[in-house]
């Protein structure tokens, strides 16, 4: 009796000097993980788990089997269900398993929150189990089947973001022809040297692969019971014999991607005899530079030895130089002006035999990579792969640089810029994917599938050129109607002819990141879209005190304009919060402007906006013309907005209309945003909403009714 007691107030004593929170609760799940792949891909299965925002998402639930765990390939996770394999939803974006909680919710967990775990699918029908049976496995030698189309889905850009003072360096352009098929830049002509003053051209590829082939590649699991990387099974051995062929297509048998460049036949651009380059790519990394005779033969410039201390993983960068200068067969000096870099998966430790974090050797894990573009790991693992031509800006010697001699200049400049100097590029490659084999007794077969990435050339080819620069004209301040021209009428106001312009200022109301991007088609919260449509209304936002919400911070950053909002009847709650840093989708857009827009009788035509919550708002604003639904005919009003249809939907409501004429005297002095493009739908209306400028009106106007402006001034604000 006396040994139990003993033991009894033992175990009080103990109790009495543990830890609290031993005895607590552990924190409710408030994510789940939807849709993971377990049991040799015979299994989904989703996992509540609770997260707090700073948290890492994580990698996925293990799922079992080398070779049928090679069925479902993780690719990452999205904030929507995929509809089909490698298609991601309307607005959905990939996050990485290093992306936090709040890349994907902002600053707060919504209610009954999921992310989806995204796989590539080797089986089809897409999210069907791989069958189990013996035979199943053989589907893994077409590893590559459902890929034909895909990994043909290439693009290829040279000096994709147009800055013309960027190519043609420290010029002032002229003019920029952006055709269909070439992109066309005509510049000044001034007379150089070709020593001490040079006509510097710089120049930059970007190789746009399709999404789900970017990331297998980065990905390159292992897919075998010899635990090998299924893209490069056997670059181990050929590392180890230096046995890489120069060969092209099926007889190279190794996966890579050739990245060719044509400089053309003019000699009037100069290639220099030592030419500097740099790549960048983080699931790529250069083994040979061939260059090009005319005769089509190649020559070997740097090889695997070249690169082995240039290559690092922690750095998706390589820099190096290729000696481009040969004899011909006359016995004649000549550069080439054909010069391919090719590219090799970056290799495995061989040691590594953890196949879910196999990222040494010179693969760069996914931890050290930073955020890009998109504000999360996995926009910046799917970033093009670059060459680019490294020129004074990088400390490169005038004699190094691409330039253009001055003779051909003038040339090109005294023919008006008929002619122009060509610049090409095209990429072209193979893959081999192979799983091992699969034996049966004496019966072997072999899991290995290859397929040619077939040659594409850039979407357009770079034209560069010269004229003699003509004197500025001096503008008549009032022309007459006759005189004005249909598209460009600096002075001629719709306010009438003998009025005196009447200048305006628009303020700034998008502003970029600090790494020099506008992240156009990134979602926008409530508080910020509360933020931009109170300012651009002049509503007073002096009232900073906190109104009566569950989800408000106190001193925030946007209380003012929450309040503003309120007042005018912009936002809604939902049962007492108001949900400021959630992400604001088309239809709570819509109500905001509504609350300040002119009211009307319209109905709209979209389909899916009958009976939804802000139908007569969205019926009030497409009234107005302020808005545009897709081509498919709905509005989709549930969608996340963009900043750039936030823009364009502000810029309707608060007639403000830029196009190229309207900024022709600034073109190079707005804001650089390095991730926005001519190219791009909302090129225009970013422009004007990020860039705070004076400006009269000229008579034309465009389908929403508002009136073309003439930039006059940049304004610091």
């Amino acid at each position: 009796m006396k040994r139990k007691i003993c033991l009894l107030l033992a175990v009080i004593m103990l109790l009495g000097v543990m830890p609290v929170n031993v005895f607590a609760q552990e924190p409710e799940p408030n994510v789940t993980l939807v849709g993971q792949w377990i049991n040799d891909s015979s299994k989904k299965e989703d996992t509540p788990k609770h997260y707090e925002l700073t948290d890492k998402i994580g990698y996925p639930l293990y799922n079992s089997g080398l070779l049928r765990g090679l069925a479902k390939q993780f690719l990452g996770w999205s904030d929507k269900a995929l509809v089909a394999n490698g298609v991601l939803a309307e607005g959905a974006k990939l996050f990485s398993p290093e992306d936090t909680i709040a890349d994907v919710f902002g600053s707060s967990i919504p209610k009954y929150a999921k992310i989806y775990a995204v796989y590539y699918e080797i089986n089809k029908p897409y999210g069907d189990p791989f069958p189990q049976d013996p035979l199943s496995q053989l589907a893994l030698g077409a590893i590559l089947e459902n890929l034909k189309e895909r990994i043909n889905s290439n693009t290829v850009l040279i000096n994709n973001s147009v800055k013309p003072e960027n190519i043609l360096k420290d010029t002032k352009n002229n003019k920029v022809d952006d055709a269909k098929d070439e992109l066309k830049i005509i510049d000044d002509y001034k007379k150089t040297d070709d020593d001490k003053t040079i006509n510097e051209v710089v120049l930059s590829s970007e190789f746009e692969m399709d999404w789900v082939v970017a990331m297998l590649a980065y990905r390159n699991i292992a897919g075998s019971n010899a635990i090998r990387p299924i893209l490069s099974y056997d670059y181990q051995e050929r590392y180890e014999q230096n046995n890489f062929p120069t060969d092209e297509g099926k007889d190279a048998e190794y996966t890579y991607v050739d990245l060719n460049m044509d400089f053309g036949e003019d000699e009037g651009l100069v290639v220099p005899d030592q030419l500097f380059l740099e790549f960048k790519s983080y699931s790529w990394r250069p083994l040979y530079a061939f260059g090009i005779k005319d005769d089509g033969s190649k020559d070997v410039l740097n090889n695997l030895d070249d690169y082995k201390t240039l290559v690092s993983n922690s750095d998706p960068i390589t820099k190096f130089s290729v000696n481009t200068k040969y004899k011909s067969a006359d016995g004649e000096d000549k550069n080439y002006r054909k010069i391919t870099v090719r590219v090799v998966l970056r290799q495995w430790n061989p040691n590594d035999k953890d196949t879910n974090r196999g990222f040494t050797g010179e693969r760069i894990p996914e931890f050290s990579i930073p955020k890009g573009p998109e504000g999360t790991v996995a926009s910046e693992i799917l970033s093009n792969m670059t060459l680019r031509v490294l020129g004074s800006a990088d400390g490169i010697e005038n004699k190094n640089i691409v330039r253009i001699t001055d003779a051909k200049a003038k040339a090109l400049a005294d023919g008006d810029a008929k002619e122009s100097i060509e610049i090409k590029g095209s990429i072209q490659g193979h893959v081999f994917a192979s799983a091992g084999t699969v034996n049966w007794g004496k019966l072997s077969v072999p899991l290995s599938s290859d397929l040619a990435i077939k040659e594409s050339e850039a979407e357009k080819v770079l034209k560069l050129s010269y004229v003699h620069k003509k004197p500025d004209p001096k503008p008549d301040p009032k022309p007459q109607p006759e005189e004005a021209k249909e598209n460009y009428v600096p002075y001629f106001l719709i306010f009438g002819n003998n009025e005196e312009p009447k200048t305006e200022d628009h303020i700034a109301y998008i502003y970029g990141y600090e790494d020099q991007t506008v992240r156009a088609e990134s979602n926008l919260t409530r508080a910020e879209a509360a933020a931009m449509v109170t300012r651009l209304a002049k509503l007073d936002v002096s009232n900073k005190t906190m109104p009566a919400y569950k989800d408000l911070e106190e001193n925030a950053w946007y209380l003012g304009n929450i309040n503003a909002a309120l007042k005018a009847g912009m936002i809604d709650d939902i049962d007492g919060y108001l949900r400021p840093n959630e992400k604001i989708t088309r239809a709570e857009f819509a109500k905001m402007i509504a609350a300040i827009d002119k009211d009307n009788d319209h109905v709209s035509n979209f389909p899916d906006i009958k009976g939804h919550k802000y139908e007569r708002e969205i019926n009030k604003i497409d009234g107005n013309k302020r808005i545009q639904g897709f081509e498919d005919g709905t509005f989709r009003p549930d969608d996340f907005l963009t900043r750039a249809e936030a823009a364009t939907f502000l810029n309707r409501i608060f007639n403000r209309l830029a196009d190229e004429i309207s900024i022709e005297n600034f073109r190079y002095s707005i804001i650089d945003f390095k991730d926005l493009s001519q190219s791009d739908w909302f090129y225009y209306e970013i422009v004007e909403a990020s860039n705070s400028h004076e400006f009269i009106r000229r008579n034309k106007t465009d389908k929403y009714d508002r009136v073309y402006e003439n930039w006059t001034k940049l304004l610091n604000f």
